[in-house]
């Protein structure tokens, strides 16, 4: 099943580019290399006045390094994921999910198949 893009969702509410937004307990399963310092994992959210949301969030390497920290017990994933860090397209996922609390912003909007979407940049995690 396909879930619609929660980005482009705040983004025709007419939520800024500014506008910080937060989210508590979001699961961290993978992380994937995007570009060069630009990472991301995606996760679904909701549901949210009945919908359930596919959520994309991006970030650079200073958000990763303290995802990373968090990974400790799973070390050799971690290691696995460093190693192939400047492969973009790498994925790494982990068996059991992390939590994190996120703050982040609207993206720019992303075109792809089967459907555009806005990532959610995050600028801070706790």
């Amino acid at each position: 099943m396909i879930y619609p893009d929660y980005g482009s969702y705040l983004s025709s509410q007419g939520i800024s580019r500014e506008t910080v937004v937060c989210y508590d307990d979001v699961p961290v399963t993978e992380l994937s290399v995007l570009g060069r310092d630009l990472f991301g994992f995606t996760t679904n959210i909701g549901p949210l006045q009945g919908v359930e949301y596919c959520v994309s969030f991006d970030f650079d390497g200073a958000v990763l390094n303290q995802i990373l920290g968090r990974l400790s017990t799973i070390e050799g994933k971690i290691n696995e994921f460093i190693a192939r860090s400047d492969r973009i397209g790498t994925t790494v996922e982990f068996t059991e999910p992390i939590r994190i609390h996120v703050e982040a912003r609207l993206g720019e909007l992303q075109h792809a198949e089967p459907e555009d979407f806005v990532p959610l940049v995050i600028t801070r995690i706790s």
